[in-house]
């Protein structure tokens, strides 16, 4: 599929190629959801004052 001449004019390809592409999308975005999802729930479960020594401080913690 490297002429992309023949995708312009085949109407039934291009519908393909578009439908992949689609594809591509939405898997980024679920990719993208599951990683802030990963990100939020590790900061939901540490409370303020946690001794865990290998967590790193939180932004708002750290000084300035």
């Amino acid at each position: 599929m490297t002429d992309n001449g023949e995708r312009r004019k085949n109407p039934a390809l291009r519908r393909r190629v578009d439908k992949l592409i689609g594809r591509v999308h939405e898997a980024r975005a679920e990719i993208v959801e599951k990683g802030l999802d990963a990100v939020h729930d590790d900061a939901d479960r540490r409370e303020r004052g946690d001794d865990d020594p290998e967590r790193p401080p939180d932004a708002a913690d750290a000084p300035a």
